[in-house]
Protein backbone atom coordinates (compact mmCIF):
# COMPACT_ATOMS: atom_id res chain seq x y z
CA UNK A 1 0.00 0.00 0.00
CA UNK A 2 1.17 3.50 -0.82
CA UNK A 3 0.23 7.03 0.10
CA UNK A 4 0.34 10.13 -2.02
CA UNK A 5 3.35 11.48 -0.16
CA UNK A 6 5.34 8.46 -1.40
CA UNK A 7 5.09 9.89 -4.94
CA UNK A 8 5.11 13.67 -4.48
CA UNK A 9 8.38 15.27 -5.69
CA UNK A 10 9.52 12.03 -7.38
CA UNK A 11 11.63 12.82 -10.47
CA UNK A 12 10.17 11.91 -13.85
CA UNK A 13 12.34 10.93 -16.82
CA UNK A 14 11.48 9.74 -20.33
CA UNK A 15 12.77 6.51 -21.90
CA UNK A 16 15.80 8.39 -23.28
CA UNK A 17 16.83 9.53 -19.77
CA UNK A 18 15.79 13.17 -20.21
CA UNK A 19 14.56 14.71 -16.95
CA UNK A 20 11.02 16.00 -17.55
CA UNK A 21 10.05 17.29 -14.11
CA UNK A 22 8.68 16.09 -10.79
CA UNK A 23 5.33 14.79 -9.57
CA UNK A 24 3.22 17.56 -8.11
CA UNK A 25 -0.12 15.75 -7.69
CA UNK A 26 -1.90 12.43 -8.19
CA UNK A 27 -4.77 12.28 -10.71
CA UNK A 28 -7.79 10.29 -9.56
CA UNK A 29 -11.14 8.98 -10.71
CA UNK A 30 -13.00 8.97 -7.41
CA UNK A 31 -16.12 7.38 -8.87
CA UNK A 32 -14.16 4.27 -9.88
CA UNK A 33 -11.79 4.62 -6.87
CA UNK A 34 -8.67 4.56 -9.06
CA UNK A 35 -5.47 6.55 -9.47
CA UNK A 36 -5.37 7.34 -13.19
CA UNK A 37 -2.16 9.34 -13.50
CA UNK A 38 0.20 12.01 -12.24
CA UNK A 39 0.41 15.79 -12.61
CA UNK A 40 3.97 16.80 -13.49
CA UNK A 41 5.64 20.16 -12.96
CA UNK A 42 8.46 20.66 -15.51
CA UNK A 43 11.96 21.77 -14.56
CA UNK A 44 11.83 24.50 -17.23
CA UNK A 45 11.21 27.94 -15.77
CA UNK A 46 8.16 28.83 -17.88
CA UNK A 47 7.04 25.30 -18.74
CA UNK A 48 3.39 24.30 -18.30
CA UNK A 49 2.29 21.37 -16.19
CA UNK A 50 1.45 18.16 -18.02
CA UNK A 51 0.07 14.76 -17.09
CA UNK A 52 1.36 11.22 -17.20
CA UNK A 53 -1.35 8.57 -17.36
CA UNK A 54 -0.67 5.37 -15.41
CA UNK A 55 -0.61 3.20 -18.54
CA UNK A 56 2.30 5.33 -19.84
CA UNK A 57 4.46 4.63 -16.77
CA UNK A 58 7.12 2.03 -17.48
CA UNK A 59 8.86 1.91 -14.12
CA UNK A 60 8.99 3.75 -10.82
CA UNK A 61 11.15 3.48 -7.75
CA UNK A 62 13.49 6.40 -7.12
CA UNK A 63 12.56 7.85 -10.54
CA UNK A 64 9.48 7.42 -12.66
CA UNK A 65 10.25 6.38 -16.24
CA UNK A 66 7.53 7.23 -18.76
CA UNK A 67 6.97 6.69 -22.47
CA UNK A 68 4.70 9.67 -23.30
CA UNK A 69 2.98 12.70 -21.79
CA UNK A 70 -0.62 13.91 -21.93
CA UNK A 71 -2.44 17.24 -21.67
CA UNK A 72 -5.81 15.91 -20.41
CA UNK A 73 -7.68 17.73 -17.64
CA UNK A 74 -8.36 15.41 -14.69
CA UNK A 75 -9.38 15.59 -11.06
CA UNK A 76 -6.35 15.69 -8.80
CA UNK A 77 -5.90 14.95 -5.13
CA UNK A 78 -5.29 18.67 -4.54
CA UNK A 79 -8.97 19.20 -5.49
CA UNK A 80 -10.21 17.02 -2.61
CA UNK A 81 -7.41 17.70 -0.14
CA UNK A 82 -8.74 19.52 2.96
CA UNK A 83 -12.36 18.72 2.05
CA UNK A 84 -14.67 17.98 4.96
CA UNK A 85 -15.94 14.41 5.40
CA UNK A 86 -19.56 14.42 6.55
CA UNK A 87 -21.69 11.49 7.75
CA UNK A 88 -25.41 10.90 7.16
CA UNK A 89 -26.31 12.94 10.29
CA UNK A 90 -24.40 15.99 8.97
CA UNK A 91 -21.62 15.53 11.52
CA UNK A 92 -18.15 16.57 10.39
CA UNK A 93 -15.89 13.54 10.79
CA UNK A 94 -12.71 15.29 9.73
CA UNK A 95 -10.69 16.75 6.89
CA UNK A 96 -9.09 14.78 4.02
CA UNK A 97 -5.29 14.50 4.37
CA UNK A 98 -4.10 11.58 2.21
CA UNK A 99 -5.14 8.59 0.10
CA UNK A 100 -4.09 4.97 0.48
CA UNK A 101 -3.86 2.91 -2.73
CA UNK A 102 -2.21 -0.28 -3.93
CA UNK A 103 0.82 0.06 -6.20
CA UNK A 104 -0.12 -2.72 -8.62
CA UNK A 105 -3.63 -1.83 -9.79
CA UNK A 106 -3.64 1.74 -8.39
CA UNK A 107 -7.03 1.17 -6.69
CA UNK A 108 -7.85 3.64 -3.93
CA UNK A 109 -8.38 1.63 -0.76
CA UNK A 110 -8.90 4.35 1.84
CA UNK A 111 -8.84 8.00 2.74
CA UNK A 112 -6.87 9.33 5.70
CA UNK A 113 -8.66 12.11 7.55
CA UNK A 114 -7.55 14.36 10.36
CA UNK A 115 -10.28 14.25 12.97
CA UNK A 116 -9.34 17.50 14.66
CA UNK A 117 -10.29 20.70 12.86
CA UNK A 118 -7.27 22.65 14.14
CA UNK A 119 -4.92 20.22 12.33
CA UNK A 120 -2.59 19.65 15.27
CA UNK A 121 -1.78 16.04 14.22
CA UNK A 122 -3.43 14.66 17.34
CA UNK A 123 -5.57 12.04 15.70
CA UNK A 124 -5.95 10.57 12.21
CA UNK A 125 -8.47 8.05 10.97
CA UNK A 126 -8.69 5.79 7.91
CA UNK A 127 -12.04 5.50 6.11
CA UNK A 128 -12.60 2.88 3.44
CA UNK A 129 -12.97 4.44 -0.01
CA UNK A 130 -15.92 2.21 -0.90
CA UNK A 131 -17.95 4.01 1.81
CA UNK A 132 -17.28 7.52 0.45
CA UNK A 133 -19.10 9.58 -2.18
CA UNK A 134 -17.51 12.70 -3.67
CA UNK A 135 -19.70 15.79 -3.69
CA UNK A 136 -19.00 19.30 -4.94
CA UNK A 137 -17.78 20.65 -1.61
CA UNK A 138 -17.56 17.62 0.71
CA UNK A 139 -17.04 13.88 0.89
CA UNK A 140 -20.07 11.99 2.17
CA UNK A 141 -19.43 8.99 4.45
CA UNK A 142 -22.30 6.54 4.01
CA UNK A 143 -21.26 3.67 6.29
CA UNK A 144 -23.86 2.87 8.95
CA UNK A 145 -22.07 0.14 10.86
CA UNK A 146 -18.45 0.52 11.85
CA UNK A 147 -16.76 -2.88 12.26
CA UNK A 148 -13.13 -1.78 12.00
CA UNK A 149 -11.91 1.60 13.16
CA UNK A 150 -8.28 2.40 12.34
CA UNK A 151 -6.72 5.31 14.17
CA UNK A 152 -3.23 6.70 14.48
CA UNK A 153 -2.74 8.44 17.80
CA UNK A 154 0.75 9.79 18.54
CA UNK A 155 2.46 8.98 21.80
CA UNK A 156 2.55 11.59 24.52
CA UNK A 157 5.73 11.95 26.56
CA UNK A 158 6.02 13.16 30.10
CA UNK A 159 8.88 13.47 32.58
CA UNK A 160 8.88 11.72 35.95
CA UNK A 161 12.25 12.79 37.24
CA UNK A 162 15.29 14.67 36.12
CA UNK A 163 16.17 13.51 32.63
CA UNK A 164 13.82 10.51 32.72
CA UNK A 165 11.34 10.40 29.86
CA UNK A 166 8.71 7.71 29.78
CA UNK A 167 6.13 6.90 27.14
CA UNK A 168 2.45 7.21 27.90
CA UNK A 169 -0.03 5.93 25.34
CA UNK A 170 -3.17 8.03 24.96
CA UNK A 171 -6.50 6.38 24.30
Amino acid sequence: MSKIRDYIYMDVVDINGKRLGYIKDILINFHEKKVIGFDITPYKLFGKNFNIMKEDVLYFNKYMVVKKISKEKCLGFADINKMYVIDKNSNILGVVKDLIFDEDEMNIQGVIISTNILNLFLKRQVLLAKNLILGEKNLFYMCTEEKINLECIPNKFFSIGEGDIFEKRSK
